[in-house]
């Protein structure tokens, strides 16, 4: 009796084991980690490896009185991010570019190169790839393309920047959020440190760029909880199956006026290159090359943002297939986690858009 029940056991054991390793292999997805109730920042504490030498240097040649963002402890686990503000409040520490430059960088956080400091940030990161110092980042953190529509053309009837060329940003993430909420609404620019969040503070000095956080809870428990987070990630990726999963701009008409308008201010102002990259969200990289309901939904997203990014003249880069078709995409994130970008992922980026770039210009 009890070694049938050993038997047993055993055996839906191992079971389980090829079962949800299976589907993991297979299927790929989103690690459960709002199932078993897991904050960013604890998973970063414990994951992180300890390499605090290699900030060593950007600690030394900071110059301590620039803008700081405490973002470190949810993304790399050991520094902020310090950076210098322009007069506007964009991270840009070349104001001439103002009257004159090449490139002009329009997006969100992914734009700005959130938490990733100098020299790896993603202007820098450009700037070495194109071998061109021009380029002017209006990006701002947690906005989306009406926002950054509305706050370019109001900051470019006050400087009259003259520039060659336009790459703006759209983040696969939220930034169809912002099309659903804030269309048409009016905005009032000050354009004097556009948004910016309640971690981030001029105070700058050196014991306050480190990160200095330990989680209350235990660290065995936290890894336990990441481990079975992505243990069952396949099985969450076959639940999904059955959910549904509705478009995600609410109303495509209002996108597809905010391009032409937008395209017909260019126009006006003779911009000969008009780009729109697309950068995927962390959902997209976990999944496999699989035909899955969540995956038709974000493609949906992206072909009608090519469509109406075609039909108005801009030329269209596509982020999401070059990132997910990597052999390992989820390393272009700290420690694999739902972060922003890390060194390796805007290097990326910035390697890809160049390569794309000068298919264009052929």
């Amino acid at each position: 009796m009890f070694k049938n029940l050993l038997l047993s056991f055993i055996s839906l054991l191992l079971f389980s084991v090829i079962f949800f390793s299976g589907l993991n292999f297979l299927l790929g997805g989103v690690p459960l980690f709002g199932m078993f109730k897991i904050d960013i920042e604890e998973m970063v504490y414990v994951l992180k490896n300890d390499d605090k030498e290699k900030y060593k240097n950007i600690v030394e040649t900071k110059n301590f009185h620039y803008r700081l963002s405490r973002c470190g402890k949810r993304e790399n686990g050991f520094v902020n991010l310090l950076y210098k503000e322009d007069r506007f409040g964009f991270r840009n520490d070349n104001e001439d570019l103002y009257f004159s430059t090449d490139f002009v960088i329009l997006g969100d956080s992914f734009g700005i190169g959130s938490c990733v400091n100098y020299p790896y940030d993603l202007t820098s990161q450009l700037k070495k790839k194109f071998n061109n110092n021009k380029f002017l980042n209006l990006s701002v953190a947690g906005t989306g393309p009406f926002y950054q529509k509305e706050l370019f053309e109001t900051l470019m009837s006050k400087t009259n920047t003259k520039y060659k060329t336009l790459i703006w940003f759209f983040y696969e993430g939220n930034d169809h959020e912002d099309i659903n909420i804030n269309f048409n609404k009016e905005l009032n620019f000050a354009l004097e440190r556009p948004i910016k969040r309640s971690w981030e503070t001029f105070r700058s000095d050196k014991e306050d760029f480190f990160v200095n956080y330990f989680p209350l809870k235990n660290i065995h428990i936290i890894k336990l909880k990441i481990y079975l987070a992505n243990y069952f990630r396949g099985f969450g990726t076959l639940a999904k199956y059955l959910k549904n999963f509705p478009p995600l701009i609410n109303s495509e008409k209002n996108y597809e006026s905010l391009i032409e308008n937008f395209n017909e201010y260019l126009i006006n102002n003779k911009i000969e290159n008009k780009i729109i990259y697309y950068i995927p969200k962390y959902t997209r990289l976990t999944y496999k090359n699989i035909n899955h309901p969540q995956l038709n939904q974000l493609d949906s997203l992206k072909n009608f943002i090519k469509k109406t990014a075609i039909k108005n003249n801009f030329d269209f880069i596509d982020g999401s297939a070059f990132f997910h078709n990597r052999i390992e995409p989820l390393d272009v994130f700290y420690y694999d986690l739902p972060t922003h970008f890390n060194e390796k992922g805007y290097n990326l980026l910035a390697e890809h858009l160049k390569i794309e770039y000068d298919k264009l210009k052929k």
